[in-house]
């Protein structure tokens, strides 16, 4: 058995920050074909710890071992990334092919197919596997997915359904792109907007702007929920640079103010294009930084907290608004959600007190943490 590499000790948000500065520059040197200059990187391993948490570790080591700067850690995360791909890839044909042969149409999402527009292999680290299908079929889904030996745990309920596989496979298949969104409605006729793909069969695509206004929509959704990665950024970047000379931005701008992510994509893209090209950072920009090295991967409780309670206009009111909406789901969550709810309402305090029990049992971190943020808010 491998032995396991020591942890690294927690940083400040300053050591943070100035870390993942450095990982933002190694990685832009990977996906440029650039070889980095390293003299300045005094603790690589404290620099590859940082951009593990916003699942960059494969490439900045990447980028490390070309610098000549070679480890245990480089090589584990390089390892580890390359056997995920392959394994994803694996998994994700399998349940293509089954897709395929049951006649339902599907949508590879986010990674499985960003993975393939960075250079190298295992570039694009992965923890799950996104797949829209049709939301008439999630029956059948279900069927062919507990076929193929996945287990669910989280099935009929909310806008996706998700199926584990030991060790590694971890596949989300939706029924809708968004959930509990004010953009669900642009999203509604999905369908309707996917291309045939060029190979036939019942694979379907975004069109090159539509799949980058999605990208976009999915990182301001994280941004504004609880913070957001960094690779979310990398991989703007990614497909930016690659689809430059292909998207139509009138397009994309247009349907980005029908979305309300105008102004988000606006600074999301002049800071991604900013960042990984090198240029300095305005203060605006620095700010989003800093930001972004406390968020980790997928974003904080406490930014999730802060970021809703700000939206509800401060202040107790807002903090006990805050908690009332978490305890009360709105009947637009409970019809998509919990139809039988939804339908009986007289159920929906029994319900609310279900909910709270069941996550003071089960998730009782983030309830503990949820609650710390709340407290820790000035009034």
């Amino acid at each position: 058995m491998t032995r396991a590499l020591p942890k690294r000790p927690a940083l400040t948000n300053e050591e943070e920050t100035r870390c993942l500065r450095t990982a933002a520059y190694l990685a832009a040197c990977a996906v440029n074909g650039d070889t980095a200059d390293v003299s300045f990187v005094s603790d690589p391993d404290a620099v590859l710890a940082a951009a593990g948490r916003h699942g960059m570790s494969a490439i900045v080591a990447m980028a490390l071992e070309k610098a000549g700067m070679r480890s245990e850690r480089t090589a584990s995360a390089i390892a580890t990334a390359l056997r995920r791909e392959a394994v994803f890839e694996a998994a994700a044909e399998e349940v293509k092919q089954r897709l395929e042969a049951e006649g339902i149409w599907y949508v590879l999402l986010k990674g499985m197919k960003l993975k393939d527009l960075y250079p190298g292999r295992g570039m694009r680290e992965m923890a799950d596997c996104d797949i829209l299908t049709d939301p008439n079929r999630m029956t059948d889904v279900r069927r062919i997915m507990e076929g193929l030996g996945f287990r669910t745990d989280h099935a009929g309920t909310g806008h996706h359904d998700s199926y584990e596989r030991p060790p590694l496979c971890r596949f989300e298949m939706h029924r809708a792109l968004l959930m509990n969104d004010t953009k669900n409605e642009y999203y509604a006729d999905i369908e309707k907007r996917l291309l045939p793909s060029p190979d036939g069969g019942y694979e379907r695509l975004f069109g090159l702007e539509d799949f980058y206004l999605f990208l976009v929509v999915h990182v301001q959704k994280h941004w504004q929920l609880g913070g957001t990665g960094l690779r979310s950024f990398l991989d703007l970047y990614v497909y930016l640079k690659r689809m430059e000379n292909g998207l139509n931005m009138d397009y994309v701008l247009a349907e980005a103010r029908k979305l309300d992510i105008l102004a988000f994509e606006e600074e999301a893209r002049a800071f991604a294009l900013d960042l990984f090209g090198g240029k300095k950072l305005d203060a605006g920009q620095e700010e989003m930084l800093s930001y972004i090295a406390g968020s980790g991967t997928y974003g904080t409780v406490k930014h999730a907290v802060e970021n809703k309670v700000e939206r509800m206009g401060g202040g107790r009111k807002a903090k006990f608004r805050y908690f009332m909406k978490h305890l009360f789901l709105p009947m637009e969550s409970l019809e998509v959600s919990y139809p039988g709810v939804a339908r009986r309402r007289w159920l929906i305090p029994f319900f609310a007190v279900y909910r709270l029990g069941k996550a003071v049992l089960t998730k009782p971190a983030r309830v503990r943490a949820e609650l710390k943020a709340l407290r820790s808010l000035k009034h």
